[in-house]
């Protein structure tokens, strides 16, 4: 009898917005990570191209390189560790130095949370599963490899604690 799997892959303090352009520098366009932002806006299919590209790079930087799964099917989830009031993240350029930067701050006792996991863990997951076939890590994203997807939110106190944790298994 083969052994379950369990892998886990972290992206600590992961990119909040990406480029909509293939120029990468801080003048370009940046979108925040949400799926609703990426598939629902008018954002043109180019951006929308150039921001998935650059997803698909920036996530196989995290992915082993000997990292072949050969046991299917797999499940898939995402440990999302971000504070509860991660959806007001925003990136705006300061006037004090003329440079963009990512804005936070600690949310107040009585925030409550009003955003949904949904649209920031579907594409970090799709991202993720394509870059798992890109890379040669599975043969496929269909349902005959990956049957459940699964994200969920787990809080931290600050911005800098978050990260994300992919979880592979099969059993």
């Amino acid at each position: 009898m083969e052994k379950s799997l369990e892998i886990k892959i972290v992206i600590p303090q992961f990119i909040t917005h990406a480029p909509t352009r293939e120029n990468k520098t801080t003048i370009s366009p940046h979108i925040k990570l949400n799926s609703q932002l990426i598939y629902n806006s008018n954002l043109n299919r180019f951006a929308r191209n150039n921001v998935v590209n650059f997803l698909h790079k920036y996530i196989a930087k995290y992915i082993p390189k000997d990292l072949k799964i050969t046991k299917f099917p797999i499940q898939v989830g995402l440990n999302f560790y971000v504070p509860k009031n991660y959806g007001s993240v925003s990136r705006r350029k300061l006037k004090i130095d003329g440079q963009y930067h990512i804005l936070w701050k600690k949310p107040t006792e009585d925030y409550e949370i009003n955003w949904d996991i949904g649209n920031y863990g579907y594409i970090w997951l799709k991202t993720f599963l394509d870059t798992l076939q890109i890379e040669g890590v599975i043969p496929d994203d269909n349902a005959s490899y990956v049957i459940s997807e699964t994200s969920k939110f787990i809080e931290v106190e600050t911005f800098e604690e978050r990260k994300l944790e992919f979880v592979i298994i099969n059993n």
